[in-house]
């Protein structure tokens, strides 16, 4: 294992000391230029040692995920931070807001909340000083070495600044608004936000009389004017405290370009030497979830995708067949104008997008698509108000007509009257739109002229202005096939029906979802229907990102920003801080392996070397007092990959199974509504926990892996006399 890591250190060290070769270009994708790739040496993962051993192996929680995030990313065990929070254990959050459906905005979970002095002697301070301290594998200062912070399953994830006061609210232009709405106090923040920018909580310090944090600026601030309460602990604010907010933080919008990209590595060290201002930034995202099986198999999921999901070109036949899934509301446009489900779906199609207010306009790396050919990505767009899954809504596309030429067609969006080419969703030749008012279909057969505001038609066939068009896409509950997805606001939208997680997905391996919307990671770890984030991670999806609490529209992450980033090849925290405007003490969280990369096989030309995975799961099973377990096996990085699912075969005869279980459990798959019952997941391990048999005993375990590949253990005899019978599967 030494060898391993240090292989891979030195790998990690030539590329970062000496760069690494350009990204080709391949078939459809064009080259967004040199990336120098972060690796397991830039990673610093906090766990908490306090935190119970909630599954009995032994060991706690906490510390089996990191010790084993750290085994299979092959990150340095002296990249590993042991930290001990006792004083949150069993406390609850403050309340805070008004009543929310039956609920208060009241934090019901245990465990996940820190005061901020807590937060600051018992978190900030350890991580200064490990980040200070000299790395022994490379002969750096560790905060030299390390890009990405990785707090694990068993840290908290709100901190508790005990802010009352109007003035600490960290936007300038809403602090009138806050002497009328004080439900939105931002007293609670985002633990991984407060921590991106270390140095300065460690410099400020805090005030021990109150518990409050100090100013984290020094005196002679680069930004021209002294510290003091609400607006030192985000960069928010133009030097004047202006009511206009400036861009924040540094990171947000770098990887935006292909033409301009640029890698986190590069960004610190074009700031020159180091200081807690900008180069003492780190990139936060958790390893977390509501349990230690599910927050294990964040990383599991996330290595399987990077060996396997290479399926670019759109091929339905695949076994391991993605689409993305995005959806917009209309109602809500004007609220979030450029983090649209149209321009990620543009972007995955080709479509170079409109200059854009802060970045220019970003090309895509997506050739655009020839006539008759097969689309990059398979991308199915919904447009109307209902997400897809409320009420078994399936994805449409609904456009109103805003004039009419020869053989043409001007279409906006139905409740928005912007008809730029870049908010349509670009429809392929031969797309149908029904006319809800006539009944009439019309065929669509490509734009007209530049901008692509018009589109030409087989006929008019008796349109008129102000006619709503809708194109509904054929798919079957529950959807399979999800690996990337977005949706728009609707989880607390247009009436009680809609305030609901729509559960309606079996996530693939690898599947990444950006909900927008002001609570969708709220209270993660307690499952409930008005979150994304929890239910989704329940469900099996491999990152996600949300907020955990009211963020305003300003708050939340662009998607179209994130998937941009990730698409170039970039990793999932370098592409989650591009989409953030307010990048620090605010209310994001991103849930997922910091180095996961699943578009890398494009970029290093293995897309040619890697056509499938052909080979069964190869793995063990033992028994012991009733309690089965399989476990998956091998050495090679095929092995290693694996992630699958498992069926259980027992009973007191091999010829008449008593206890049987199928794959996963999914009851009534027509239902869109959450139902607890509901399990589904691809793991490297799992435990049937059965009464201790009293007789001879035979079961039989067979695995499944994504692409269908199976394999059993072969029928095994249980005896009682014995405490424990192991058997490896046949390969």
């Amino acid at each position: 294992m030494y060898n391993s890591i240090l292989s891979k250190y030195l790998f990690t060290f030539f590329v970062l000391t000496f760069g690494v070769s350009a990204h080709p270009a391949i078939g459809p994708y064009q080259s967004p230029g040199t990336h120098t790739h972060p690796g397991p040496t830039n990673v610093l993962v906090i766990y908490n040692s306090a935190w119970p051993d909630e599954n009995g192996n032994g060991i706690g929680d906490s510390r089996e995920v990191a010790e084993y995030y750290a085994s299979r990313r092959e990150i340095p065990t002296n990249n590993l931070l042991d930290i001990c929070i006792t004083n949150f254990m069993g406390q609850y959050g403050p309340p805070y807001g008004p009543a929310r459906m039956v609920e208060s905005r009241k934090l019901f979970s245990t465990n996940v909340t820190i005061s901020y002095d807590i937060f600051y002697s018992n978190i900030v301070i350890p991580a200064a000083i490990k980040l200070d301290s000299t790395n022994s594998l490379t002969g750096n200062l560790f905060k030299e070495d390390i890009l990405f912070i990785c707090p694990i399953y068993g840290m908290p994830y709100y901190v508790d600044t005990h802010f009352n006061d109007v003035a600490e609210y960290p936007f300038y232009s809403q602090r009138s608004y806050m002497n009328t709405h004080p439900e939105f106090s931002a007293r609670l923040r985002s633990l991984d936000l407060m921590l991106c920018n270390v140095y300065r909580r460690y410099y400020g310090g805090i005030v021990w009389t109150n518990n409050l944090p100090k100013p984290g600026r020094p005196v002679n601030c680069p930004y021209g004017y002294p510290p003091y309460w609400g607006d030192d602990q985000v960069e928010i604010g133009v030097p004047t405290n202006a009511a206009t907010e400036a861009r924040v933080p540094l990171y947000f919008d770098k990887a935006n370009n292909p033409a301009t990209a640029e890698h986190f590595l590069k960004f610190r060290e074009g700031d020159g030497n180091f200081n807690y201002e900008s180069h003492g930034f780190f990139l936060v995202t958790r390893i977390d979830a509501p349990n230690v099986r599910l927050a294990k198999g964040l990383v599991d999921k996330a290595i399987y995708a990077e060996h396997y999901l290479n399926n670019w070109a759109g091929h339905p036949e695949h076994k391991y067949y993605a689409k993305l899934y995005c959806g917009d509301d209309p109602e809500w446009i004007n609220y979030f104008m450029r983090n649209l489900g149209c321009d990620v779906k543009n972007w995955f199609l080709g479509i170079d997008l409109p200059d854009e207010t802060l970045s220019g306009a970003p090309i895509s790396v997506f050739n655009a698509n020839a006539v008759n050919n097969l689309p990059p990505w398979d991308v199915t767009y919904d447009s109307q108000p209902r997400e897809i899954g409320e009420n078994g809504s399936k994805p449409t596309v609904q456009v109103k007509i805003s004039a009419i030429g020869s053989n043409t067609l001007q279409l906006s969006f139905a409740t928005y009257e912007d008809v730029a080419s870049w908010i349509i969703p670009p429809y392929e030749n031969g797309g149908t739109l029904h006319n809800l008012r006539s009944g009439a279909d019309i065929t669509l057969s490509g734009t007209n002229g530049a901008g692509q505001a018009y589109y030409w038609v087989n006929s008019t066939n008796g349109c008129k202005v102000g006619d709503m068009m809708e194109s509904p896409t054929d798919i079957q509950f529950p959807i399979k096939d999800a690996i990337f997805y977005t949706e728009y606001y609707t989880m607390d939208g247009h009436n009680q029906a809609s305030y609901n997680y729509r559960d309606c997905y079996q996530w693939l391996p690898g599947a990444i979802g950006v909900y927008n919307q002001s609570w969708g990671a709220f209270d993660f770890r307690r499952v409930k229907n008005y979150q994304f984030c929890g239910p989704a991670l329940e469900r099996g999806i491999t990152a996600c990102a949300g907020t955990l609490a009211e963020p305003l529209s300003i708050g939340i992450p662009q998607t179209p920003r994130l998937m941009r980033a990730l698409s170039m090849g970039f990793s999932w925290a370098e592409s989650c801080y591009n989409s953030l405007y307010v990048g620090e003490s605010w209310m994001t969280v991103f849930i997922g392996d910091p180095l996961y990369n699943p578009f890398m096989p494009i970029w290093n030309n293995q897309l040619s070397n890697k056509k499938g995975d052909f080979i069964p799961p190869v793995f063990s099973v033992s028994a012991m007092n009733g309690n089965i377990t399989a476990t998956l096996e091998g050495n090679s990085d095929e092995q290693l990959a694996e992630v699958a699912q498992f069926k259980l075969y027992a009973g007191y005869s091999s010829n008449n199974w008593s206890i049987t279980n199928d794959y996963y459990s999914w009851p009534y798959p027509s239902s869109n509504i959450w139902i607890n019952e509901r399990s589904y997941n691809y793991t490297r391990e799992k435990s049937w926990e059965l009464v201790s048999p009293t007789n001879w005993f035979y079961y039989e375990v067979i695995a499944r892996d994504p692409y269908g590949n199976t394999n059993s253990s072969g029928i095994n005899i249980f005896s009682p006399r014995n405490t424990q019978t192991t058997r490896k599967s046949t390969k």
